[in-house]
């Protein structure tokens, strides 16, 4: 047996970023799965190349790691995360072996919502006001000193699981019991319990932006902030807060020296939570002073449809540069004026039930598009948040509109090109 071969651990993702993985890298890459992953899987992994063990217990994790490694002559030369979920256990793992990852301590600075923006506010990073919510009359605290509307969201978490806009008191009451129910008994996705701090499930209050919203991946070099990826986000206009519609790459900013701006406090950010050279992205607000006010920063690269969306518009394989960045490799990419002038597409179903079949309807816009991923298949069952965020993401999409055209009118008629038949159950 050849011993001692070079892999990439990659913690804890999806069984589709393993699927690509394996295909466009083949013997790159070894993974750690959870066992809910791997039971929901339509392929099957070789036990060559894979872990199944749930990621709660790191040491028991790390035990496992090891026999793994002894058996199959395997050493692990970088560590590499997709998911928040995953991060803490990814960090763990890392340190124990030895190789570069940030650290448990950052990690849960980025993840505790609250912590995040208490250690900004300490810096002088901008954000958004927040504070904890552990019972009702918190929220008539925080809305008498803070005003309406504001957003609910869990302490931990990723995404728009969740996520409540709330421009009344009596809508925020409400909310909050939505969540903390669906949270005290969600069974999935252990960073919804990374701190036992109290009883119930902790919520995030947090004042309102208006503004553009952006997201950016970012190399966090030796010596300065490398951007990766710029991109302005559109939201579904009539779902959960938060869900992303669209994403456009490469974004602009309504001033002319706002990348300058933003790749300072970029720096800021990211040093105020104690990251090292790492790969983060972060999601930020661009308010009417010039400057951006970060809503989230995570050691990882950015997930939906933005890998898909990156490679056609520049060429770029986020999967091969977070695994090539995780051996200490300097990142190569083009310059935001060399990309394309692309919008990815996420499509949603409206009601629940089981799909009965998916199409591409031409409205004069299939001209526009570059490629259609279908993430549900005919039979599958749709369900809708906030009963369950996943199902109803029907698929996704990559368009090119034509030069100098309205973005938000082009996603308009974009969000037609997609139709599913739905029976009710």
């Amino acid at each position: 047996m050849q011993r001692n071969k070079r892999k990439v651990l990659v913690v804890g993702t999806t069984d589709d970023y393993i699927q690509q993985i394996r295909r466009r890298m083949p013997g790159r890459a070894v993974f750690i799965t959870t066992p809910e992953v791997a039971l929901e899987r339509t392929g099957a992994v070789p036990e060559t190349e894979e872990l199944v063990i749930p990621l709660e217990d790191t040491g028991e994790v790390m035990t496992a790691l090891e026999n793994f490694q002894r058996i199959h002559g395997i050493q692990i030369s970088g560590v590499a995360c997709f998911d928040c979920e995953s991060l803490f256990a990814a960090s763990v793992l890392a340190k124990a072996l030895g190789l570069s990852f940030p650290s448990p301590r950052s990690v849960i600075a980025c993840c505790d919502k609250y912590l995040c923006k208490s250690i900004w506010k300490y810096h002088g990073v901008p954000c958004p006001e927040a504070g904890i919510v552990r019972r009702a009359e918190d929220l008539e605290t925080f809305m008498k000193v803070r005003g309406n509307p504001v957003i609910l969201k869990p302490l931990y978490g990723s995404g728009s699981e969740y996520v409540f806009l709330c421009r009344t008191l009596d809508e925020a009451v409400s909310a909050y019991e939505e969540m903390t129910s669906r949270l005290a008994g969600r069974t999935r996705g252990y960073i919804y319990r990374l701190r036992d701090r109290v009883s119930s499930p902790s919520v995030l209050c947090e004042e309102f932006m208006p503004g553009p919203e952006f997201s950016c991946d970012a190399w966090l070099g030796p010596k300065d902030i490398q951007l990766i990826r710029f991109s302005r986000k559109y939201l579904l206009p009539h779902g959960p807060a938060g869900t992303v519609e669209a994403y456009e790459v490469p974004g602009r900013l309504p001033d002319a020296s706002g990348m300058k701006t933003l790749e300072t406090y970029l720096a800021a950010a990211s040093s105020a939570l104690g990251l090292g050279h790492c790969i983060f992205m972060a999601d930020f607000i661009w308010m009417k002073d010039g400057r951006p006010y970060f809503l989230e920063l995570t050691p990882r690269p950015g997930g939906d449809c933005l890998p898909l969306l990156i490679k056609q518009s520049c060429g770029v394989d986020m999967l091969e540069l977070t695994l090539d960045l995780s051996e200490g490799r300097e990142p190569t990419v083009p310059s935001l004026n060399e990309w394309e002038h692309l919008v990815g597409m996420r499509f949603f179903a409206c009601r629940p039930g089981i799909l009965k079949s998916t199409r591409v309807e031409g409205n004069g816009r299939k001209k526009n598009m570059r490629v259609i991923q279908w993430l549900r298949r005919p039979g599958d069952r749709i369900k809708l948040p906030p009963e369950d965020y996943n199902t109803w993401l029907v698929a996704q999409g990559i368009f090119a509109p034509e030069p100098d055209v309205d973005t938000p009118a082009f996603i308009d008629e974009i969000r037609h090109v997609i139709k599913v038949d739905i029976a009710q159950e």
